[in-house]
C-alpha cells in the first residue's frame, strides 16, 4: 500500500512572552488557508495528523482545515515542541499501516532534520528542504512500505510545497 508523508512547519507566528503560546499572525493565518487548499488538491484526506502542542501549530492545523484539507484524526505531541526529528520518527514508527496519509506539523529544526534523515541528499528538492523550512512550507513524499520501516522503505521523490 502506498503511503504519503507530509511534513510541514507551522505558519508565520508573531512574538510573545512565551514561545509555546505564540499565535499566528494575520499573514500566518492566510498561509495556513492557502496551504490547506493546496494540500487538499494533493491528498484526499490526512488519515492522521501529528501536531506539536504549541499554539501556533494547532492554529496552523485549524487553518489547513478551514482551507479545505480534511483530517480524520489528530494526535497532539508535546514532545515535538522541544524535541528532535527522532521524536517525529518515533511517532511515524508507531503509526498503524492502515493509515495511508500522515501529516506532521512541527518546528524547525526538527522538520528539516527528518527530511535530512529520510531523504536522498543527491535530490535537489531534499537538499532544499534540508536547508530549512520557511513558515508554512511543506515537504511531501510518497513511498511503498510500512510506517515502522519508513527509514528502510524510502524510495519516493520529495516535493516542496510553498504557500
Amino acid at each position: 500500500m502506498k503511503k504519503t508523508l507530509i511534513i510541514m512547519r507551522h505558519a508565520q507566528a508573531g512574538y510573545g512572552r512565551s514561545d509555546r503560546l505564540r499565535e499566528l499572525t494575520d499573514y500566518g493565518r492566510q498561509q495556513a488557508l492557502s496551504m490547506g487548499s493546496q494540500l487538499s488538491q494533493l491528498i484526499a484526506c490526512a488519515d492522521l495528523a501529528y501536531v506539536s502542542g504549541a499554539v501556533r501549530t494547532r492554529q496552523t492545523l485549524e487553518g489547513l482545515k478551514s482551507g479545505g484539507l480534511a483530517v480524520s484524526e489528530v494526535d497532539y505531541r508535546d514532545s515535538f515542541y522541544e524535541g528532535y526529528y527522532q521524536d517525529i520518527l518515533d511517532a511515524l514508527y508507531s503509526t498503524h499501516d492502515q493509515r495511508s496519509t500522515v501529516l506532521v506539523i512541527g518546528h524547525e529544526p526538527s522538520v528539516s532534520g527528518l527530511v535530512s534523515y529520510l531523504g536522498e541528499p543527491s535530490d535537489e528538492t531534499v537538499r532544499s528542504l534540508m536547508r530549512g523550512f520557511s513558515p508554512a512550507c511543506a515537504g511531501a513524499m510518497t513511498f511503498s512500505g510500512q510506517w515502522h520501516k519508513i527509514d528502510e522503505d524510502i524510495a519516493g521523490m520529495w516535493q516542496r510545497i510553498l504557500p
